[in-house]
């Protein structure tokens, strides 16, 4: 495979990893145990966190109800995260791993991982540069 060729399947592999990530964190989202204040007139507003013990629509007493997240959500949000961490973060940090900047420089320092690392090693390519300040 040509050098061209393997950055352009990284760089997909990349952007998938971006997009199982956000993906993963909306269904996550979705997933959490809502709580909610129901009045007597049918008012469901959300209750981010401690107590409510009137309406802020109508001022009647109120009841706390919560919302059970589907099965299937949470199924989902699982298999997310194995794609994400089992699958493609692996692929990542396998792929980097063997590379002499990664492995005496990158690797150390603090907020630089391996999907980060592979992206600055292979795509961003710092021997291309003449400089640090020309990257």
């Amino acid at each position: 495979m040509t050098e061209k060729i393997k950055i352009l399947t990284l760089s997909k592999i990349l952007r998938t990893y971006y997009d199982v990530q956000k993906l993963r964190v909306a269904v996550e989202n979705r997933v959490r145990l809502m709580k909610f204040t129901l009045c007597p007139n049918g008012h469901l507003i959300p209750l981010k966190s401690g107590e409510r013990k009137r309406c802020p629509i109508c001022g009647e007493p109120v009841k706390i109800v919560a919302q059970e997240p589907d099965p299937l959500l949470s199924e989902v949000a699982e298999k997310l995260v194995e794609i994400e961490k089992g699958l493609l973060y692996a692929y990542l940090e396998r792929d980097v791993s063997e590379d002499l900047l990664w492995k005496i420089y990158l690797s150390k320092i603090k907020g630089i991982g391996p999907v980060l690392g592979d992206y600055l090693v292979r795509i961003l390519n710092p021997a291309r540069f003449d400089t640090i300040s020309k990257m």
